[in-house]
């Protein structure tokens, strides 16, 4: 069941097929609707030792990784503007919420947005590397 709002969906089966695409292909439709984001690598920040550098907002880590680029998720920008993928992920699976029953699983997130600026988080992300 997955609730928006006042509003819940009860979800019984998922085929891509029924909708015409394979796995595959519903794969390659996510990616190109995929939010492309700024990393660090894009904006040509680099770390030095004479210079204030763009940061990971929670760990502080300057390195961006293609496993684990350092990302621009939201409209935030300055020292709070960078959030490791890995980080990102993390602190948002503390602010999921878990509810069981017999028969049901429930998982609310009660933001799924920039505690700063408020915007929402996308679904997906895609780098430009």
């Amino acid at each position: 069941m997955i609730k928006l709002g006042r509003v819940k969906f009860r979800i019984k089966d998922f085929k891509c097929e029924v909708m015409g695409q394979s796995p595959e292909e519903l794969y390659l439709q996510e990616l190109r609707e995929a939010k492309e984001v700024i990393t660090l690598g894009d904006e040509g920040i680099t770390a030095s030792p004479n210079k204030a550098t763009a940061a990971c907002r929670f760990c502080w880590g300057t390195e961006s990784t293609e496993e684990n680029p350092c990302i621009v998720p939201c409209k935030c920008s300055g020292s709070v503007g960078f959030i490791h993928f890995e980080c990102l992920k993390s602190w948002l699976a503390t602010k999921l919420q878990r509810k069981e029953s017999q028969y049901l699983v429930s998982l609310y997130w009660k933001t799924f947005e920039c505690e700063i600026c408020k915007q929402a988080y996308p679904y997906l992300f895609k780098t430009q590397r």
